[in-house]
């Protein structure tokens, strides 16, 4: 199974961020921001909200010296804010690599956004 369809089973509607190895080095990434849900036919439904094009000298997959997906900066900070609003869980999606985004931080970050 991919680590979409694990998603697919556990986490329906989320956001989830998605990174495309272009070049296959990692020099050139596409990144695809995107709603997930189940329609009411039954069929899982990707709604392309964002898209990053990131070029980069690093050959190998984003990953930050923490562990945690490097998430292209607008984006990133798009589908935290995004997840917080609509209450939703969200998801960096790199290879093999599933992480849950950490809203929690994301919101130390901002206290005049969401200081509720």
């Amino acid at each position: 199974m991919s680590p979409e369809e694990i998603l697919n089973e556990a986490s329906l509607p989320r956001l989830q961020i998605e990174c495309i190895n272009v070049s296959g080095d990692y020099t050139e990434q596409l990144w695809k921001y995107e709603l997930v849900y189940k329609h009411f036919t039954g069929d899982i439904v990707k709604v392309t909200i964002g898209q990053t094009e990131r070029k980069t000298g690093r050959t190998k997959p984003p990953i930050g010296e923490d562990g945690e997906i490097d998430l292209p900066f607008r984006d990133g900070a798009h589908i935290k804010h995004d997840a917080i609003h609509l209450n939703l869980p969200a998801y960096a999606i790199c290879d093999d690599i599933v992480e849950k985004l950490d809203l929690s931080s994301f919101k130390l970050k901002f206290p005049e956004k969401y200081s509720r």
